[in-house]
């Protein structure tokens, strides 16, 4: 089965709409000059366990705040407190004394 050795570049590239990233995967067995453009996604979707540089399938844990709970949810956060925006009023109607 053929299956990617290393990550040698990438590049982001516009189908019309969002911009989609690709890296240029250098083959296990086969030569660097036979390293092809796939897209980020699909490589992902295909070699879940194959870690892609920067991007590491954590299998089991999570290093995200919000961890998933038994439902597949994200788990929620205590409540935060509220925020009181503060307001002064300028100096209105008050004119600077001159001497």
């Amino acid at each position: 089965m053929i299956e990617p050795e290393r990550v040698l570049a990438h590049r982001e590239i516009l189908w019309s709409g969002p911009a989609v990233k690709q890296l240029l995967v250098k083959w296990k067995d086969y030569a660097e000059e036979d390293a092809t453009q796939e897209d980020e996604l699909q490589l992902h979707n295909q070699f879940p366990h194959h870690n892609f540089g920067d991007k590491v399938v954590l299998i089991g844990a999570s290093n995200d705040r919000n961890p998933l709970d038994e439902s597949g949810r994200p788990k929620q956060e205590r409540p935060r407190p509220n925020i009181w925006k503060v307001y002064t009023r300028r100096n209105r109607g008050v004119q600077p004394k001159v001497s």
